[in-house]
């Protein structure tokens, strides 16, 4: 297989936490919940929990270990800036900090 099929599992857009390319393969799964609060003016804070994995196809059950962080992080109304700090559950981890300008087309 060529790598450049690969998929890639960790990073901030699938597995917030961990280093970008943590898992590899011709496989490939990610979730995320997320809570929000809304009840201050202009302040949302948020808790993000992500579960992901990339691997072998024949490794999708069994064999590799899934990744998974939990993130802690707020938006501000009004402005697409919005940083959060994750850090991966399980041994060894440590605290990444991101921050994201996202707006809506």
């Amino acid at each position: 297989m060529r790598v450049q099929r690969f998929w890639n599992s960790g990073g901030w857009q699938t597995v917030r936490g961990e280093v970008s390319g943590t898992q590899r393969g011709d496989a490939f799964w990610s979730g995320r919940g997320e809570l929000l609060y809304e009840g201050l003016r202009r302040f949302h804070p948020s808790v993000v929990v992500d579960q992901g994995w990339a691997g072998a196809r024949s490794d999708l059950v069994t064999k590799t270990s899934q990744l998974r962080s939990a993130a802690a992080g707020f938006a501000f109304v009004g402005s697409p800036f919005s940083p959060d700090a994750a850090r991966p559950l399980g041994a060894g981890g440590t605290w990444r900090v991101n921050a994201y300008a996202v707006t809506r087309f």
